[in-house]
């Protein structure tokens, strides 16, 4: 076969070893420059960044070989792996090999179809606390959805997670979240790294908001280790997971952590990220926004959500899958370094180049929807979906690393959003009509997104609450 290099943009500095300006664009405006590179050179493009040499692979089929046929041939950059370490030690997010398959084995207990059921009312439960601050906010309150959907998920994933916890418990670990999100933020996509040791603020935040999840998951582990109860939670299913398929046993209490604080900051980072560009979508379409309520009046009438009714839920799925494809959270996978000499179709990528894969570009490509730009639910309608095309969708990844908390994630989604747009309708303020991305961890809005909440009429009559989540309903309260 013939060798041939992908193209890419030139850098007439390159013979005097300066080749860092396509770095700075990746850093400084990574979805405009890839999305840029895909237009002008195609399925895979080069760019060489001081010794580095880096491709960005945009073509579905090409990102399946990289992901899946030819996985083997790659692996997650180890300077990155090492930055999530720091935090999620040797969970299945840095792990692989035979340990990786064992904890993934392990941790997908977690998240069995019935596990996700029973997990529901807790979202729930904490979506209606969020509307009843809301409520007491007073008429017509301007609210920043961002920061609203950030403390929402927050309370969800630590409620859903580790069963109810106290007030103060839930404020330290959101606010090590932020600052552990900030921090990684920076670092991952860096082009220096200087050492944690140093006195700066940047590390300082960092190394205190580490600490405080150690601690804090750690107590969590022991208190449930010493107690003996079985829960709902996830973190009992975590402890009560064995391998049945290899060793028979489950995980130390150190991988127990590791997984958890893995999942955990995932899982509430990229979900609130998701919610935020949901609402910024139906506040932009009330058409589709209304149809989303008449669904859930058919389906429920006047009583809470709960699990059994998301397959009556077929637009409001729709929906939100749609705002997946236009905004991704997880904008970028994790980089791939090749551990040899690969073929990517008919291009060649050198041992120890590194793959880029953006699945923010792949969904914005015309040569996989139509019309991409355009938001349009019908595009996964039972009468659309078989068009689209295998591997242009990838939300939360491809193949056998496939983010393990896809489905927790939706069902996350089609609850919150019919739950809230039912008593609250938002309207965009002035100056942030045309949302921009900023892409960090997530793909987040930049600027936020300030609303100005409107309850809705056909919504005075209150919901009506099972007995046990009646019981859980306490007066509302921030974190």
């Amino acid at each position: 076969m013939i060798r041939k290099h992908p193209p890419g943009p030139r850098n007439i500095l390159e013979p005097i070893g300066l080749t860092a300006r396509h770095l700075f664009n990746l850093w400084l405006r990574p979805l405009e420059f890839v999305a840029q590179l895909n237009r002008k050179y195609g399925p895979v493009a080069f760019f060489r960044a001081f010794h580095l040499r880096m491709y960005v692979v945009s073509a579905p089929n090409l990102i399946h070989q990289v992901l899946v046929t030819q996985k083997i041939a790659f692996r997650k950059i180890d300077r990155q792996m090492r930055a999530v370490s720091q935090l999620t030690g040797n969970g299945i997010l840095t792990s692989d090999g035979s340990f990786w398959l064992r904890q993934r084995r392990l941790v997908q207990q977690a998240f069995s179809p019935q596990k996700l059921n029973g997990y529901a009312d807790g979202m729930v439960e904490q979506t209606e606390l969020l509307l009843d601050r809301w409520d007491a906010l007073g008429k017509k309150p301007i609210v920043d959805v961002s920061l609203e959907m950030m403390w929402l998920t927050v309370r969800v994933t630590t409620r859903v997670f580790f069963g109810e916890q106290p007030r103060q418990r839930v404020e330290v670990l959101a606010k090590a979240n932020l600052s552990i999100s900030e921090a990684f933020s920076r670092e991952m996509f860096s082009i220096f790294r200087f050492p944690d040791w140093l006195p700066l603020p940047g590390k300082k935040a960092k190394r205190q908001g580490i600490e405080a999840y150690n601690n804090e998951v750690s107590a969590l582990i022991r208190e449930r280790r010493e107690s003996g109860g079985q829960t709902d939670d996830l973190l009992s299913a975590v402890l009560n997971a064995v391998d049945e398929e290899g060793d028979k046993t489950g995980m130390t209490d150190q991988q127990a952590r590791d997984e958890l604080l893995t999942i955990y900051i995932a899982s509430h980072h990229t979900t609130s990220v998701a919610l935020a560009w949901t609402f910024y979508l139906l506040a932009k379409h009330p058409e589709v926004e209304q149809r989303i309520v008449e669904e859930v009046e058919k389906t429920v009438g006047n009583r809470q959500l709960r699990s059994s009714d998301l397959p009556n839920l077929k637009y409001t799925e729709m929906v939100i899958k749609e705002s997946l494809r236009l905004h991704p959270p997880a904008y970028a996978l994790f980089a791939r370094e090749a551990l040899e000499d690969v073929f990517l179709g008919d291009h060649w990528i050198e041992k120890g180049g590194w793959v880029y894969i953006y699945p923010y570009v792949v969904h914005r490509d015309p040569n996989n929807f139509e019309h991409p730009e355009k938001f349009d639910p019908e595009r996964f309608s039972l009468e659309r979906i078989g068009t689209i095309k295998p591997n242009t969708y990838i939300p939360f990844g491809m193949g056998p690393h496939v983010c393990i908390g896809s489905r927790f994630a939706m069902i996350e989604f089609m609850l919150a959003v019919p739950t809230i747009l039912r008593r609250y309708t938002m309207e965009i303020q002035p100056g942030h009509e045309y949302a921009r991305s900023l892409p960090l961890l997530a793909n987040h809005i930049k600027g936020g997104l300030p609303v100005r909440l409107r309850r809705r009429e056909s919504c005075s009559t209150p919901i009506e609450m099972s007995p046990d989540s009646a019981a859980l309903h306490v007066p509302p309260q921030t974190v």
